[in-house]
């Protein structure tokens, strides 16, 4: 299967930004609470890769798949 290149590149950058806003928005509370300023970007990437990961795995299931077990209307 090929996936779209530009759209993996956007997908990341997103991610990356969503990273840099989770610091910005909370590193002094995190360093108050927890000792470490980069406690909550360190869940969040944790929960991206498992992300990453879910999608590569369920892109490889064929469609047909989840046709056949979706509910039909």
């Amino acid at each position: 299967m090929k996936f779209d290149k530009w759209l993996v590149i956007d997908v990341i950058i997103l991610m990356l930004f969503g990273l840099l806003m989770i610091y910005s928005s909370s590193s002094i509370w995190a360093e108050y609470k927890f000792g470490n300023s980069f406690h909550f970007c360190i869940y969040q990437s944790i929960f991206i890769i498992v992300g990453i990961l879910l999608m590569y795995f369920l892109s490889k299931i064929n469609h047909s798949f989840y046709y056949k077990y979706s509910t039909k209307i």
